[in-house]
């Protein structure tokens, strides 16, 4: 797993000074940074280091509010750290958008196990995450955004602007 780890750290900071110009570039540079960050926190969960995995999975859900396996892994990553409140928000999320995924089924039996919770309360739980507007919107947010961005054509981007919009 060292091996695969130091891979993936290495194009992580070769890409930090990739220079992108264009708007259409935007989305495939996107695209690597999400997918290497994904692929870290996957080396890091197989070596225990689950404060990183928050860490780079949070990254990620700064650019695409839908990205399930960020969810689901930054929920392994809270049962590890013992905070199963706010894996069960990262599984809400999860199952809002993939509700026929049955791991994440399992998990949040596992979650709310840890919690104590009743499954009338996750039920209810579960349906004000779905009503709420500001919970429901929030993982659709990062999709418009990006269409939004990508319309604007030509505009020059600086070295390094990847990090700054990831979470902008």
């Amino acid at each position: 797993m060292g091996l695969s780890l130091a891979k993936y750290s290495l194009a992580l900071k070769i890409l930090s000074f990739v220079m992108v110009y264009y708007y259409e570039d935007k989305s495939v540079f996107s695209s690597l940074a999400v997918s290497l960050n994904l692929n870290l926190g996957a080396c890091y969960v197989k070596e225990k280091n689950f404060d990183k995995v928050g860490q780079l999975c949070s990254a990620v859900l700064c650019y695409d509010t839908t990205n399930v396996k960020a969810y689901f892994r930054r929920v392994v990553a809270a049962v590890e750290l013992n905070k199963p409140d706010l894996a069960f928000m990262d599984l809400a999320q999860a199952i809002r958008i993939d509700s026929n995924n049955k791991e994440f089924q399992h998990k949040l039996k596992e979650v709310t196990s840890l919690l104590g919770w009743s499954p009338n309360f996750v039920n209810e739980a579960l349906a004000v995450t779905r009503e709420d507007e500001m919970f429901r919107d929030y993982a659709t947010f990062g999709k418009e955004e990006e269409k939004r961005k990508l319309g604007k054509k030509g505009k020059e981007m600086g070295r390094r602007w990847w990090w700054r919009w990831l979470c902008s």
